[in-house]
């Protein structure tokens, strides 16, 4: 009954807004705002970049030849070797399964992804507590304002989190950006 508001014949329109909206925010963002492939280990050939990007050669006014990685497109690291995790796949589990955080699991923010995952797991038990209830108990009427005001945070924490996500605003678990492909 709850969920109807959220789940029911208003859910596509908010999605498709919430595409919008997104979509929007990212047309709209400044280019310093966008991370550009980093790297930074000192190298003296390409191998020392884990196959994942080149040594670039510095000349420094002594005899050595010392470089620095330059990592491709996806690998971030001071050597390239973390592969940064896909923003469209971010939001799709996010999108998709929020409420468990599915999405913040993927981008490895596990501690605020299990504490979701408990909320929706506590929230779903007051539900069934209520419908369990005698009607004229005191508690059927507490556990449904909690169900209630517990879907109510869900959504609002799910539809915050699906901005940040879609707008790619999120670190993920390395401190690297998910790269760019919506």
């Amino acid at each position: 009954m709850y969920c109807s508001l959220f789940f029911g014949d208003a859910f596509p329109f908010l999605a498709l807004a919430l595409l919008a909206f997104c979509a929007a925010a990212k047309a709209s963002g400044s280019e310093a705002s966008k991370e550009m492939p980093d790297g930074g280990a000192e190298c003296m050939t390409d191998s020392d970049c884990h196959g994942h990007g080149v040594c670039s050669d510095i000349n420094i006014t002594t005899s050595v030849s010392v470089g620095v990685c330059i990592c491709e497109e996806h690998y971030t690291n001071s050597s390239c070797n973390y592969e940064r995790k896909n923003e469209r796949t971010a939001f799709l589990l996010h999108f998709f399964l929020g409420g468990f955080g599915a999405g913040r699991f993927y981008l490895g923010l596990i501690l605020g992804a299990v504490f979701q995952l408990i909320l929706t797991i506590v929230v779903w038990i007051f539900g069934v507590i209520s419908k369990a209830a005698d009607d004229e108990s005191p508690l059927k009427k507490i556990f449904k304002v909690l169900s209630a005001l517990g879907s109510l945070g869900i959504f609002v924490w799910w539809l915050v989190d699906c901005i940040f996500i879609g707008t790619n605003k999120y670190l993920d678990g390395k401190d690297a950006r998910p790269y760019e492909n919506m």
